[in-house]
């Protein structure tokens, strides 16, 4: 995920410019862009372990990979300034279960808005599957698009899209669609 900033941001009483960072280890920090001091203004840990980590990369691909660690955040966060929300997708294994979520935090604060974390449902891999999704606010709700590819980088296997519908205001998914072969992107991890 890439690093955001945004200016105006009122944390602590405070009126700052704030660098956003989200990791793989599924973790946001709010820093003060301005500063010298290491210490964030927030942090916000999505994992709670033992039973809610981060999916380790050797679950997916094995260990002759381009990335070492963990794979839990992966796509760059959107913010919208107005609502003051982070939007991110945040991928976990849960008690041996693989699972992407949908977050809306505070960006004063680092806080789950309310109705939020959402589970993105259909028919897709979570453990497998790695999504790089955008966002388009719309009046009707918030969209989100994936390019899905096979996180194993195997190019011979077929690249397929999907969208999901999220209403901002209910914080819950309204539609999905899938147009990836359902012989490689069905069913469950």
């Amino acid at each position: 995920a890439q690093p955001l900033y945004v200016t105006g941001v009122t944390i602590q009483g405070i009126v700052r410019n704030v660098l956003y960072v989200a990791t793989m280890n599924d973790k946001v920090y709010a820093f003060d862009a301005d500063s010298t001091a290491a210490a964030p203004l927030w942090k916000t840990d999505l994992t709670s372990p033992p039973s809610v980590t981060a999916v380790p990369v050797a679950d997916i691909v094995g260990s002759n990979q381009d990335i070492v660690g963990n794979v839990g955040i992966q796509s760059t966060p959107v913010i919208d300034k107005t609502a003051g929300t982070l939007y991110l997708v945040a991928r976990t294994k849960e008690n041996g279960s693989y699972v992407q979520r949908l977050h809306a935090l505070d960006i004063t604060t680092g806080h789950s808005r309310s109705g939020s974390p959402v589970t993105i449902g259909g028919a897709r891999r979570p453990r497998t599957l790695r999504a790089r999704f955008s966002r388009t606010l719309e009046t009707a709700g918030e969209f989100l698009s994936a390019a899905v590819q096979p996180e194993s980088g195997q190019d011979k296997l077929p690249s397929g899209a999907k969208t999901a519908a999220f209403d901002t205001d209910e914080s819950s998914e309204v539609n999905y669609q899938s147009d990836a072969p359902s012989t490689d992107y069905t069913g469950s991890d």
